[in-house]
C-alpha cells in the first residue's frame, strides 16, 4: 500500500519522541489537515505525552507541585484524543498503543479503554509493544517481579516470533529487570 510497517515508522522516524512545547501549533495543524493520517495522530500523541511528562519533570511526587501535575493532566488529556483516532486508523497501532499504557500508567484515566488488553492482538508483531507492557509491569508502577517474568514467558512462546524479536523482547526484560534492581 505503500505505507510503512509500524517497526519501520519507528526505525525511520525518530522525530516521534520530540519534546518540543513549540511544535504542537505544527503537529495540531497537520492533525487538522490529515485527520486521516495515523502517523499525524501518534506524533501529536507523543509530542503531548512527551510534554506532559517534561513539564511533570522528574522529582518524585512528595516534590512535584499540583500544577506540574495538572499542567501533564492537559496534556494527556489531548494526547489520549490522538490515541483513540489513531487506535481507529489502524490495525496494527503498536505506537499508539504505546502512547495510550504509558499515559494511563502516569496517571491518567482513560475509563474507555484497557491498552494492555487492546495489545494483546498485536504484541505478536511488536517487540516495541512488548518492551511497553514489560515497563508497565514494573513494580515502581504497580506490577511486580512475577508477572514481568510471566510476561516475557508469554511473549516468547508466541507463534512466529523471529530470533529478532526474541532478542529485542529478552532486552526488554533485562532492562526492566537493571530498573528494578536499582529500586
Amino acid at each position: 500500500s505503500g505505507t510503512l510497517a509500524e517497526s519501520s515508522l519507528l526505525a525511520q522516524w525518530p522525530h516521534l519522541h520530540l519534546q518540543r512545547v513549540d511544535l504542537i501549533p505544527h503537529a495540531w495543524a497537520w492533525t487538522q489537515a490529515c485527520p486521516d493520517s495515523y502517523a499525524a495522530h501518534v506524533f501529536m500523541a507523543s509530542l503531548q505525552k512527551m510534554v506532559g511528562w517534561q513539564a511533570r519533570g522528574t522529582a518524585p511526587s512528595s516534590q512535584t507541585s499540583v500544577r506540574q501535575f495538572d499542567v501533564m493532566q492537559q496534556h494527556f488529556q489531548v494526547a489520549l484524543q490522538h490515541v483513540h483516532r489513531a487506535l481507529a486508523l489502524s490495525d496494527c497501532p503498536a505506537t499508539a498503543l504505546a502512547s495510550g499504557i504509558q499515559i494511563t500508567q502516569a496517571g491518567s484515566d482513560d475509563p474507555d479503554f484497557d491498552y494492555v488488553q487492546r495489545a494483546e492482538p498485536v504484541l505478536a508483531r511488536s517487540p516495541m509493544l512488548c518492551g511497553v507492557v514489560m515497563w508497565s509491569l514494573n513494580p515502581k508502577w504497580g506490577g511486580s517481579l512475577e508477572q514481568l517474568q510471566s510476561f516475557l514467558d508469554h511473549a516468547l512462546t508466541r507463534p512466529n516470533v523471529t530470533p529478532g524479536d526474541r532478542g529485542q523482547i529478552e532486552a526488554h526484560y533485562w532492562n526492566e529487570r537493571a530498573d528494578i534492581s536499582l529500586m
